[in-house]
């Protein structure tokens, strides 16, 4: 995490987004100081070990939070790896070396089940990053653009982004107007509860290549943000490490680190 970050204290949204993500670790594991490990029980069958959510088979994961806390998920047979993988790099979990050394483990000892890490798109490489906010007197919401528009499924607009090319009936979103098209766009990628009820909400965000470095993207991001912060709900904004406008829109919305994450994805061949 940056100076910067750590510097900042944790609050309702770090708290939220972090017990919602120990969930997905399960309940129960082995302790040993700050780092917890668990056990991925697949019982000999590699279907258990499919995520729907990310079509691939997962192996291992691990996440490190911003107060040095660590989880590390694995299947029983690499347990003592995970152990040792712990000890060789916990000062830099998701450096180069660590993933160097954690897909060719992978990677040897998937083949036992047909399987390889995905590679593509320079994944060994990237892993997750994951913020939070919560408060709303941390946005400045002079970032706002006039061209920044509320719209539902439905709207005469034409989304030229890319994403969100199906708006969820009911579902707001924010977007930059330009004459009639949106060329950039923030949607929520969760249901979002009604009142009183509050929620962690994951947002994602789109601008199509022509219209970047406008300032769009910190705008509809604020402009979400603060509609979604204003109703209650913690607001979960992630991208990868890779993506320097995308950290840089973060910081500049007002959003705390959480946690790192790196996510060893698997696939048939």
């Amino acid at each position: 995490m940056s100076e910067e970050y750590g510097r900042m204290p944790f609050d309702r949204a770090y708290r939220r987004i972090k017990a919602e993500r120990l969930q997905r670790y399960g309940q129960d594991g082995e302790r040993s100081g700050r780092v917890t490990f668990h056990e991925i029980r697949i019982h000999g069958d590699k279907e258990n070990m499919y995520d729907a959510a990310a079509d691939a088979y997962v192996p291992m994961k691990y996440v490190q939070f911003a107060d040095s806390e660590v989880v590390i998920a694995a299947l029983a047979d690499d347990m003592d790896f995970a152990r040792g993988f712990y000890a060789s790099y916990a000062d830099d979990l998701f450096g180069t070396q660590a993933l160097q050394c954690l897909y060719a483990h992978i990677g040897s000892d998937m083949r036992r089940f047909q399987l390889k890490p995905y590679a593509a798109n320079d994944d060994m490489d990237k892993h997750l990053m994951i913020y939070g906010l919560g408060d709303a007197s941390r946005q400045a919401l002079s970032n706002v653009h006039p061209s920044t528009v509320r719209f539902q499924s439905g709207t005469g607009y034409a989304n030229i982004t890319g994403s969100y090319r199906e708006l969820a009936p009911g579902r707001d979103y924010y977007g930059t107007l330009i004459g009639s098209d949106i060329v950039s766009i923030v949607g929520c990628n969760n249901e979002i509860p009604p009142a009183p009820l509050s929620a962690v909400v994951d947002i994602g965000l789109e601008t199509h290549a022509d219209y970047r470095r406008n300032g769009y993207a910190v705008s509809n991001v604020t402009a979400m943000s603060a509609y979604l912060t204003g109703k209650g709900h913690v607001v979960q904004y992630c991208c990868n490490n890779r993506n320097a406008n995308s950290i840089r829109t973060a910081a500049a919305c007002g959003f705390q680190a959480v946690a790192n994450e790196k996510t060893v994805w698997c696939v048939n061949g």
